[in-house]
């Protein structure tokens, strides 16, 4: 009888400790994917960090730029009898942006298309492929750099 009782005894614990080890290997398992949720959330916010300060460089030197614009424009109102440089020389290299967006401001708008008005992601993509960059894409359209790449990737996939 107490070898009958030792065998169960034994299987019994066998089987517990096989129990021990799964839960084990399973906690195991849940810990990492757990971990790699982690480490991604954080990629993900360092990803979402970086994107805003880079955009708030952006927005500061836009802002500091049309003051400067806005400044040139008071002092060539108070200047007048000084030439006006022309629209196509640089004003300063430091600001493209404003320099394109002032020669805009000044070219005739192109007559408007008879039939229907292109769709602004068929023209992002027209001018991607005519091997235009993300950046001039984005000031032709006046739309945001970030925007444009994302069209794009959507589109690739």
């Amino acid at each position: 009888m107490t070898a009958v009782l030792l065998i169960i005894s034994m299987i019994l614990h066998a089987a517990g400790f096989y129990f021990i080890a799964l839960l084990y290997f399973k906690y195991q398992s849940v810990k990492q994917s757990e971990e790699k949720q982690a480490a991604m959330l954080e990629e993900a916010e360092q990803s979402l960090a970086a994107y805003l300060i880079e955009f708030k460089e952006e927005n500061e030197k836009l802002i500091a730029g049309m003051k400067m614009a806005q400044e040139k424009d008071i002092n060539i109102g108070r200047n007048s009898s000084h030439p006006e440089k022309s629209v196509s020389e640089p004003e300063d290299p430091e600001f493209p942006v404003l320099r394109i967006a002032h020669e805009d401001q000044l070219e005739l708008s192109d007559p408007i298309k008879k039939g229907q008005p292109e769709s602004e992601e068929k023209k992002i993509i027209s001018l991607y492929q005519k091997g235009f960059s993300t950046e001039e894409i984005a000031r032709e359209l006046n739309k945001g750099k970030t925007e444009v790449e994302l069209l794009l990737k959507f589109r690739q996939n």
